[in-house]
């Protein structure tokens, strides 16, 4: 399946966030296509000013629309707005940035980046924007459920997703285990422990992104 790696190594409402961003790249399919998948939909209200999309089923559009592999999914000049954003050339970083939100618009750390990048431009409106925006895509990681159990399980993106749940709730991880739950598949388990000495074992859905997983849709559409 296709997967990459974040940038640097209930509903939600934005209550805060009052900016939008303008109109997004049309997202592709490999035929040439329009892309219209949910992930693709959600984004689009995103950047149009709705204040009301859902950002915890934002994240597992996303998920859907990446196992797809009939989607265009790798952002265009991608390396080239990291190396910008490296070499503190943040007018560049910005413009870069634009085509690579659509693809990445659940990527917290794109939108920190992005508030630091305004920040230093002078545009506080925008770093407001992306700040709020990655604290909510924080909230969202964190309300995909509470990690009691499997059918409870966090949904994240990736393992450091699930040691970040971990930071975030106050634990220190001392151990993790891969376990298969009949019905429901593979989840990770991660156990730690907090200031006060009490421990936890914790679930993580990671079915729609590990080595074996069946969530992938092999694309037989010819790419033009």
């Amino acid at each position: 399946m296709k997967f990459r790696y974040f940038l640097y190594a209930g509903a939600l409402t934005f209550l805060t966030i009052f900016s939008a961003l303008g109109q997004a790249p049309e997202l592709k399919r490999i035929d040439g296509a329009a892309d219209t998948s949910e992930y693709s939909k959600l984004v689009a209200q995103i950047r149009s000013g709705d204040k009301t999309v859902d950002l915890v089923k934002l994240r597992s559009a996303y998920m859907d629309w990446m196992n797809d592999e009939c989607n265009v999914t790798t952002a265009p000049k991608r390396d080239e707005m990291v190396k910008a954003f490296e070499a503190k050339d943040y007018k560049r970083f910005v413009e870069l940035s634009e085509a690579v939100l659509a693809f990445e618009y659940v990527n917290r750390s794109l939108h920190n980046a992005l508030a630091i990048a305004y920040a230093e431009l002078g545009n506080t409106e925008k770093a407001k924007y992306h700040q709020d925006l990655s604290k909510a895509l924080v909230k969202a990681i964190l309300d995909s459920g509470d990690g009691k159990s499997a059918k409870t399980a966090y949904r994240v993106h990736s393992i450091r997703e699930e040691y970040f749940v971990m930071k975030e709730l106050g634990y220190q991880t001392s151990g993790q285990a891969l376990v298969f739950e009949k019905d429901l598949g593979s989840f990770d388990i991660l156990t730690g422990k907090n200031s006060k000495g009490e421990t936890v074992s914790l679930y993580f859905d990671i079915n729609p992104w590990w080595v074996g997983s069946t969530a992938s849709k092999p694309c037989k559409v010819k790419k033009k």
